[in-house]
């Protein structure tokens, strides 16, 4: 089992550094040409990953779908700036393409 999971590491740390080497469309150079350009909301590692494999050019991290996978509660303020953060870091390693975010209003009162 540990074996496993150190070649799950270390496959992961070796997608990092490729990702980290090809840098990221920006969100403003897509918008910049002026084709509709549609942003599906994923809220965790495998929406994410699924919809950069589908094609889409830039996603959308939705604070409700967050919250709820995350933390198992509703989007009512209760999720603090420093999970909202750490789950844009997340999702944003994970994708070679822009992430929008959800910055919200709440982040826990």
């Amino acid at each position: 089992v540990h074996f496993n999971i150190r070649i799950a590491l270390a496959t992961r740390s070796q997608r990092a550094r490729k990702a980290m080497a090809t840098p990221k469309p920006s969100l403003k150079s897509l918008l910049r040409k002026g084709d509709l350009l549609v942003a599906p909301g994923v809220f965790d590692g495998i929406s994410t990953r699924l919809a950069e494999q589908v094609g889409f050019q830039a996603l959308y991290m939705t604070g409700f779908g967050t919250v709820g996978s995350h933390l198992g509660v509703p989007d009512a303020g209760l999720a603090s700036y420093r999970d909202m953060v750490e789950r844009v870091r997340t999702l944003s390693a994970l994708t070679s393409v822009p992430l929008i975010c959800d910055g919200d209003t709440g982040f826990g009162g």
